[in-house]
Protein backbone atom coordinates (compact mmCIF):
# COMPACT_ATOMS: atom_id res chain seq x y z
CA UNK A 1 0.00 0.00 0.00
CA UNK A 2 1.56 3.09 -0.55
CA UNK A 3 1.94 5.06 2.21
CA UNK A 4 1.46 8.74 0.58
CA UNK A 5 -1.91 7.86 -0.10
CA UNK A 6 -2.78 6.39 3.15
CA UNK A 7 -1.15 9.50 5.05
CA UNK A 8 -3.26 11.78 2.70
CA UNK A 9 -6.00 9.75 3.26
CA UNK A 10 -9.42 11.61 4.20
CA UNK A 11 -9.87 11.87 8.17
CA UNK A 12 -11.32 8.49 9.62
CA UNK A 13 -15.48 9.63 10.49
CA UNK A 14 -17.73 7.84 13.11
CA UNK A 15 -21.00 6.77 11.67
CA UNK A 16 -24.19 9.22 11.74
CA UNK A 17 -26.05 7.29 13.79
CA UNK A 18 -23.00 7.25 16.13
CA UNK A 19 -22.15 10.67 16.14
CA UNK A 20 -26.33 11.21 17.46
CA UNK A 21 -25.83 8.83 20.13
CA UNK A 22 -22.55 10.76 21.44
CA UNK A 23 -24.01 13.94 21.37
CA UNK A 24 -27.11 12.44 22.86
CA UNK A 25 -24.97 11.42 25.83
CA UNK A 26 -22.87 14.58 25.95
CA UNK A 27 -26.31 16.98 26.57
CA UNK A 28 -27.70 14.60 28.85
CA UNK A 29 -24.36 14.37 30.91
CA UNK A 30 -24.67 18.18 30.93
CA UNK A 31 -27.98 18.39 32.14
CA UNK A 32 -27.12 16.03 34.77
CA UNK A 33 -24.26 17.81 35.97
CA UNK A 34 -26.21 21.38 36.06
CA UNK A 35 -28.77 19.54 37.97
CA UNK A 36 -26.30 18.25 40.37
CA UNK A 37 -24.24 21.55 40.98
CA UNK A 38 -28.02 23.54 41.90
CA UNK A 39 -28.20 20.96 44.41
CA UNK A 40 -24.60 22.11 45.83
CA UNK A 41 -25.80 25.50 45.89
CA UNK A 42 -27.95 24.68 49.05
CA UNK A 43 -26.43 21.84 50.27
CA UNK A 44 -26.32 23.47 53.99
CA UNK A 45 -30.48 23.23 53.77
CA UNK A 46 -31.77 19.57 53.53
CA UNK A 47 -33.65 19.14 50.49
CA UNK A 48 -36.56 16.66 49.68
CA UNK A 49 -35.48 14.59 46.02
CA UNK A 50 -37.24 11.54 45.55
CA UNK A 51 -35.54 8.00 44.60
CA UNK A 52 -36.23 8.65 40.86
CA UNK A 53 -34.02 11.83 40.84
CA UNK A 54 -31.47 10.19 43.43
CA UNK A 55 -31.29 7.50 41.28
CA UNK A 56 -30.16 9.70 38.03
CA UNK A 57 -28.62 12.56 39.49
CA UNK A 58 -26.02 10.17 41.58
CA UNK A 59 -24.05 6.89 40.21
CA UNK A 60 -23.07 3.71 41.60
CA UNK A 61 -19.77 3.24 42.65
CA UNK A 62 -18.78 -0.06 43.17
CA UNK A 63 -15.75 0.01 44.34
CA UNK A 64 -17.93 1.78 47.61
CA UNK A 65 -20.41 -1.25 47.42
CA UNK A 66 -22.59 1.06 46.59
CA UNK A 67 -26.08 -0.71 44.87
CA UNK A 68 -29.56 1.67 44.64
CA UNK A 69 -32.33 0.02 45.57
CA UNK A 70 -34.63 0.18 43.08
CA UNK A 71 -38.02 2.93 43.17
CA UNK A 72 -40.49 0.04 44.16
CA UNK A 73 -38.31 -1.76 46.95
CA UNK A 74 -37.25 1.40 48.54
CA UNK A 75 -40.95 3.48 48.61
CA UNK A 76 -42.23 -0.37 49.99
CA UNK A 77 -39.41 -0.51 52.60
CA UNK A 78 -40.34 3.25 53.45
CA UNK A 79 -43.87 2.59 53.73
CA UNK A 80 -43.08 0.25 56.12
CA UNK A 81 -40.89 2.27 58.43
CA UNK A 82 -43.56 5.13 58.28
CA UNK A 83 -45.64 3.20 61.31
CA UNK A 84 -42.69 2.65 63.45
CA UNK A 85 -41.88 6.23 63.92
CA UNK A 86 -43.88 9.02 65.63
CA UNK A 87 -42.97 12.77 65.19
CA UNK A 88 -40.35 12.58 68.42
CA UNK A 89 -38.87 9.59 66.87
CA UNK A 90 -35.04 9.82 65.55
CA UNK A 91 -34.60 7.05 63.09
CA UNK A 92 -30.49 6.89 61.38
CA UNK A 93 -29.75 5.30 58.05
CA UNK A 94 -26.60 3.59 57.31
CA UNK A 95 -24.94 3.03 54.51
CA UNK A 96 -28.53 3.28 52.74
CA UNK A 97 -28.92 6.21 51.08
CA UNK A 98 -31.76 5.06 48.59
CA UNK A 99 -34.12 4.35 52.04
CA UNK A 100 -33.52 7.40 53.66
CA UNK A 101 -33.93 9.01 50.43
CA UNK A 102 -37.54 7.04 50.19
CA UNK A 103 -38.51 8.15 53.98
CA UNK A 104 -38.03 11.61 53.25
CA UNK A 105 -39.82 11.80 50.05
CA UNK A 106 -43.34 9.39 51.28
CA UNK A 107 -46.40 11.87 50.64
CA UNK A 108 -47.29 13.94 53.83
CA UNK A 109 -50.57 11.93 54.41
CA UNK A 110 -48.54 8.92 55.60
CA UNK A 111 -45.29 10.38 56.95
CA UNK A 112 -44.70 9.81 60.36
CA UNK A 113 -42.72 13.24 60.66
CA UNK A 114 -39.91 11.50 62.50
CA UNK A 115 -36.40 13.23 62.64
CA UNK A 116 -33.94 11.37 60.25
CA UNK A 117 -30.33 11.20 60.17
CA UNK A 118 -27.88 9.79 57.30
CA UNK A 119 -24.80 8.32 58.32
CA UNK A 120 -22.62 7.86 55.16
CA UNK A 121 -19.37 8.03 53.59
CA UNK A 122 -20.02 9.69 49.97
CA UNK A 123 -19.93 13.10 50.96
CA UNK A 124 -22.22 13.66 47.93
CA UNK A 125 -25.02 13.17 49.73
CA UNK A 126 -24.52 16.18 51.59
CA UNK A 127 -26.18 18.46 49.14
CA UNK A 128 -29.67 17.11 49.77
CA UNK A 129 -29.71 16.20 53.45
CA UNK A 130 -28.04 19.05 54.42
CA UNK A 131 -27.78 18.98 58.20
CA UNK A 132 -29.31 15.78 58.65
CA UNK A 133 -26.12 14.28 56.70
CA UNK A 134 -23.25 13.08 58.52
CA UNK A 135 -20.03 11.79 57.49
CA UNK A 136 -19.34 7.94 58.53
CA UNK A 137 -15.96 6.17 57.73
CA UNK A 138 -17.17 2.11 58.35
CA UNK A 139 -13.59 1.85 59.49
CA UNK A 140 -13.67 4.03 62.13
CA UNK A 141 -17.61 3.39 63.39
CA UNK A 142 -17.40 5.42 66.52
CA UNK A 143 -15.41 8.60 65.03
CA UNK A 144 -17.69 11.47 64.12
CA UNK A 145 -21.22 10.29 65.03
CA UNK A 146 -23.59 13.03 66.07
CA UNK A 147 -23.51 13.68 69.83
CA UNK A 148 -27.48 14.61 69.71
CA UNK A 149 -28.14 11.10 68.20
CA UNK A 150 -25.60 8.98 70.82
CA UNK A 151 -27.45 6.57 72.98
CA UNK A 152 -31.21 8.05 71.17
CA UNK A 153 -31.67 6.46 67.95
CA UNK A 154 -34.98 4.95 68.66
CA UNK A 155 -35.01 2.89 64.75
CA UNK A 156 -31.69 2.71 62.89
CA UNK A 157 -31.93 0.82 59.37
CA UNK A 158 -28.81 -0.09 58.37
CA UNK A 159 -27.22 -1.67 55.17
CA UNK A 160 -23.48 -2.81 56.04
CA UNK A 161 -21.61 -2.84 53.17
CA UNK A 162 -19.01 -5.58 51.08
CA UNK A 163 -21.17 -8.51 52.74
CA UNK A 164 -18.17 -9.65 55.23
CA UNK A 165 -18.69 -9.90 59.05
CA UNK A 166 -15.78 -7.36 59.82
CA UNK A 167 -18.28 -4.97 58.20
CA UNK A 168 -21.99 -5.91 60.22
CA UNK A 169 -19.09 -6.23 63.50
CA UNK A 170 -17.79 -2.04 62.79
CA UNK A 171 -21.46 -1.67 62.27
CA UNK A 172 -22.32 -3.11 65.26
CA UNK A 173 -20.05 -1.01 66.80
CA UNK A 174 -21.51 2.10 66.14
CA UNK A 175 -25.35 0.98 66.34
CA UNK A 176 -24.20 0.06 70.29
CA UNK A 177 -23.26 4.11 70.29
CA UNK A 178 -26.50 5.56 69.13
CA UNK A 179 -29.30 3.24 70.08
CA UNK A 180 -31.28 3.66 72.76
CA UNK A 181 -30.22 0.54 75.48
CA UNK A 182 -32.11 -2.65 75.18
CA UNK A 183 -35.76 -2.72 76.86
CA UNK A 184 -39.62 -2.07 76.59
CA UNK A 185 -38.87 1.52 74.99
CA UNK A 186 -35.32 0.48 73.20
CA UNK A 187 -34.45 0.97 70.18
CA UNK A 188 -35.58 -0.94 66.44
CA UNK A 189 -33.16 -2.43 64.26
CA UNK A 190 -34.12 -3.06 61.06
CA UNK A 191 -30.86 -4.73 58.92
CA UNK A 192 -31.24 -5.26 55.31
CA UNK A 193 -28.03 -7.78 53.92
CA UNK A 194 -27.81 -10.47 51.82
CA UNK A 195 -28.45 -14.25 52.30
CA UNK A 196 -24.56 -14.38 51.97
CA UNK A 197 -24.11 -13.46 55.41
CA UNK A 198 -26.89 -14.88 57.02
CA UNK A 199 -25.63 -17.84 58.50
CA UNK A 200 -23.15 -14.45 61.04
CA UNK A 201 -26.20 -12.16 61.64
CA UNK A 202 -27.89 -13.99 64.35
CA UNK A 203 -23.88 -13.94 66.63
CA UNK A 204 -23.07 -10.67 65.42
CA UNK A 205 -26.43 -9.09 65.97
CA UNK A 206 -27.19 -11.05 69.69
CA UNK A 207 -27.32 -7.87 71.54
CA UNK A 208 -30.17 -6.56 69.66
CA UNK A 209 -32.48 -9.72 70.09
CA UNK A 210 -33.88 -12.20 67.55
CA UNK A 211 -33.14 -11.23 63.86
Amino acid sequence: MDSDSEAGGSPLQLPADTMAALKDFLVEQQALQQDYLALTEKQSEARIIDVKEFRRLFGEDWGKSQFWYSEAFAYQLASALHPLCLPSTRIAFLCCPTTFVAFQSTPEKIHSGAHAHLLEYDERFKTFAGGQYSFYNLHKPLDGLPEDLLGQVDVAVVDPPYLTRQTNELVVQTLKALMRPPGNDGGKLVLLTSESVEHILDGVYSDFGPL
